[in-house]
């Protein structure tokens, strides 16, 4: 016999008709396929650590119930990185990967302190901290900002607080 259409499609969901030949004793016979959609395990795109900080464990089941391995295995903390999950053959599902920006840690030593203007009524206070980063600045107890630069500061004794945007170095008070 013949089917119509003769190609099953792995894609999508459809009928198929067997027609027997004629010099059969058959009759004609309809074959539903339904194609189940890939699923996407649900792992987070993105991971961020710090240098030298404990790596999480790479879950083998994604929180969906995907099931699989990791390559590599376990995550390097000191080195930043793709990762791929590869579900088991049972799963329905695709690959997923992950990247992952391990960040230098405890690159926050020293800060220090400049004045102009003093004496004036727009005393400025500029922050510096001893290595390149992204941190943020903080005049006794106000916001955070991320700029160094404090204008119209009042006269008197302040404390400073520096910390590391991404929480890699401990904060440094002064």
């Amino acid at each position: 016999g013949t089917w119509s259409p003769a190609v099953i499609s792995n894609t999508a969901s459809g009928s198929y008709l067997f027609t027997p030949n004629a010099t059969e004793c058959a009759t004609t016979q309809t074959l539903n396929v339904v194609v189940n959609p890939l699923i996407t395990p649900d792992f987070a795109d993105a991971l961020t650590l710090c240098s030298g900080t404990t790596a999480p464990i790479l879950a083998t089941t994604s929180p969906n119930g995907i099931t699989g391995t990791w390559l590599p295995s376990t995550i390097d903390n000191t080195t930043s990185g793709t990762y791929v999950f590869t579900p088991n053959p049972i799963e329905c599902a695709t690959t997923k990967t992950i990247n992952v920006t391990v960040n230098p840690s405890n690159t926050l030593i020293n800060i220090t302190w400049t004045v102009t203007d003093a004496f004036s009524q727009n005393q400025i206070v500029t922050i510096a901290a001893t290595a390149s980063g992204n941190y943020l600045y903080q005049m006794d107890s106000g916001p955070f900002q991320t700029s160094p630069v404090f204008e119209n500061v009042a006269s008197g004794i302040h404390s400073i607080t520096v910390i590391d945007e991404l929480g890699c170095s401990a904060p440094l008070s002064d």
